[in-house]
């Protein structure tokens, strides 16, 4: 069975574009957002941040929970800035324990109707996750001002962006893919870069509607790719369902943990790879390549 969880690169103006337009609708109604792209992030250039994508977002959803636990129940204003971190401001990157290096700055600022009402100390695990691929993260109380976190993002220099990292003759062209996640974010992210590499794609948000969509035209799918955690209908169990009466169907799932044991078992139900989230576009591409040769076994009776 095939596994991955690369870390890719990403442009990072798109990634809290996405974002940003999920966690606005998740906020108590005491509390507004207001997320602001710098130019210079937005260029044709498009600085690509060295972390996966759905790692990235994890992180920004930590923080921001982070600001509403701050703030409290009272609500508040929340901001958040990205820039291209510039030479004038590089002095900072030694004080912050950067390597040194391309970073983008995105900075949270959170000011409430009332005092602070949690300590501002960040999660040892948010942290952890933020080093892992070369940034940092720090909060202050800036009293009457309210909350500030700056997290640095290494940018990936020209030379390996991800354009180059995915040079590769396999692309998903000619694939239709039914996709299937609970998670509106998830949809849309994996949706957008399976589509980038050549992938037609029909996204659903439960195993129900999947089904109808299979059964309306059982032709027009080539690979079934499935969040494994959904309420309603799991994956596993949707996996059951599509043996059932659609036993060649290429089927992948997606997970946030996976060992031994939950391997073999979804090997048993006829899964041919698991995605370990977080994972990036090269993994996806690891899955397209797979997807293809799976395709092109000979096929046994039913």
């Amino acid at each position: 069975m095939a596994s991955a969880a690369v870390p890719t690169g990403e442009p990072l103006d798109e990634v809290l574009t996405l974002w940003s337009r999920r966690a606005v609708f998740q906020l108590p109604g005491e509390f507004t957002l207001q997320t602001t792209i710098d130019r210079d992030l937005s260029l044709s250039s498009r600085p690509v941040v060295d972390a996966a994508n759905l790692e990235l977002t994890a992180v920004l959803d930590a923080l921001l929970a982070h600001c509403v636990a701050c703030l409290g129940e009272r609500g508040g204003e929340l901001r958040i800035n990205a820039s291209l971190l510039h030479q004038p401001q590089r002095q900072e990157l030694t004080y912050h324990g950067l390597r040194a290096g391309e970073y983008a700055l995105v900075l949270f600022s959170a000011n409430g109707l009332s005092d602070l009402h949690e300590s501002t100390l960040l999660d040892a695990q948010v942290i952890d996750r933020v080093q892992a691929f070369g940034g940092q993260v720090h909060s202050s109380d800036q009293g009457a001002l309210g909350l500030r976190l700056a997290l640095h993002l290494p940018i990936v220099p020209p030379a390996i962006t991800v354009e180059e990292q995915l040079a590769d003759p396999v692309t998903g062209a000619g694939l239709h893919i039914l996709l299937v996640d609970d998670d509106e974010q998830a949809r849309l992210v994996v949706g957008q870069v399976l589509r980038q590499l050549g992938c037609s794609v029909a996204a659903f948000a439960d195993g129900s509607a999947a089904l109808d969509a299979l059964a309306r035209d059982p032709s027009a799918f080539q690979l079934v790719l499935s969040d494994l955690t959904m309420p309603h209908m799991s994956g596993a169990e949707l996996t059951q369902r599509i043996r059932q009466r659609y036993s060649q169907l290429p089927i992948a799932l997606m997970t946030g943990f996976s060992g031994p044991h939950e391997d073999n078992a979804l090997e048993a139900l006829g899964v041919f790879a698991v995605l370990e989230k977080p994972f990036g576009k090269k993994a996806l591409l690891q899955l397209l390549q797979a997807a293809r040769e799976e395709l092109a076994r000979p096929k046994t009776s039913s």
